[in-house]
């Protein structure tokens, strides 16, 4: 039974076309001279090293930006909250009261809370109730928010409102005008609920419910702000870092390949030596470099490779000289025993010929 054939390269192209792009390269590269395939291949090792470096810059500076960003709007959410809708206490023996009248609204609220920040021009400010719903927005310019509820979240509002202890942590949220940071929290209740409040269920997913009064009439103050500027500044990071990355890239090609260049001199120096040995300059020498690195060697032991052949062509010019003195006398005998090993080894045929000659 014949074995199976080997795959050979009139295959079809779905067979041998994971091998095409790599053999295109090496012949690509084969065109190239040493040097430059020298200096390519160490611009190569330093983007393998510089593009992570690049990559890890840039998302240092985006994680370190954002977490300044989300600390910021926390801290800036608890005092909003604060100071958004006092909460005096009453006087002793007094019961607390709520007035309608002097309460503030959702839209003041939320106004009050911008003006006490320093926030960017796109930041704005909502006040939900315990479910979610927007109850009123409010911008730096002092209009509604376009995208108020797009950014209140209704499942992180109930999560705070029933005490879940990671729920005011900031989030992104998608709107119309870009992401968005935001953060929540509590607003000082208006009225207090009262004392005994039954625990309230247990959701599905194990957070509390909203069936107890006194979290139903809680309000929750959400403040955002715009990822925007973090988005740019990250962008201009990566920028600056590919242009500079890319630019690195180019001159260590180019200082690479004049390094290599003179580095491999003496090579060109050596090729050009054997060019003019093999053109009959037999006294032809390489000046050997000061280093003894693999160059020097190189050209140390080309020079002795030159000595051999220059002795070896001047035996087989002694001895061809020899054999046609002896051919033109032919009343003295000659000697082919006698001739140097190196001219019988570099004219065989004519050694022969003398050697027959002698024996007849």
């Amino acid at each position: 039974m014949a074995p199976y054939p080997l795959p050979s390269p009139s295959l079809p192209p779905h067979v041998v076309g994971p091998a095409r792009p790599l053999a295109a390269i090496r012949r690509g590269s084969e065109r190239l001279s040493l040097r430059w395939r020298l200096a390519l291949g160490y611009a190569l090792m330093l983007l393998l090293v510089l593009a992570p470096l690049a990559a890890l810059q840039a998302s240092t500076i985006h994680t370190l930006l954002y977490n300044d960003a989300a600390a910021t709007l926390t801290a800036a959410t608890e005092s909003a909250a604060t100071a958004a809708r006092p909460n005096p206490r009453p006087g002793k023996g007094a019961a607390p009261t709520s007035n309608p009248a002097t309460t503030p609204s959702a839209v003041t609220i939320a106004r009050s809370a911008l003006a006490r920040q320093s926030l960017d021009a796109d930041a704005a400010a909502v006040v939900a109730d315990a479910s979610g719903r927007a109850l009123g927005s409010s911008t730096l310019t002092g209009d509604a928010a376009p995208d108020a509820a797009g950014l209140v979240d209704a499942s992180r509002v109930r999560q705070l409102v029933g005490g879940h202890p990671d729920a005011g942590r900031p989030y992104h949220a998608s709107t119309a005008r870009g992401p968005y940071l935001v953060a929540l929290a509590l607003l000082p209740a208006s009225k207090p609920g009262p004392k005994h409040v039954r625990a309230a269920p247990a959701l599905p997913d194990g957070l509390p419910g909203s069936a107890s009064e006194g979290q139903a009439s809680r309000e929750v103050l959400v403040l955002a702000r715009s990822l925007r500027p973090i988005d740019t500044t990250t962008m201009y990071v990566w920028t600056l870092t590919l242009g500079g990355t890319t630019a690195a890239l180019l001159a260590a090609t180019i200082l690479g390949a004049l390094l290599v260049r003179h580095a491999l001199r003496p090579l060109t120096r050596v090729a050009v030596a054997a060019g003019a040995i093999a053109g009959g300059d037999y006294a032809r020498r390489v000046a050997v470099p000061p280093a003894r690195d693999e160059v020097g060697r190189l050209a140390v032991a080309f020079n002795a490779m030159a000595v051999s052949v220059e002795d070896a062509f001047a035996a087989q010019r002694r001895f061809v000289a020899d054999a046609a003195h002896e051919l033109r006398s032919a009343g003295t005998p000659m000697s082919c025993c006698s001739a140097p090993p190196a001219a019988q080894a570099t004219s065989p045929r004519l050694w022969r010929r003398c050697a027959a000659r002698h024996a007849a």
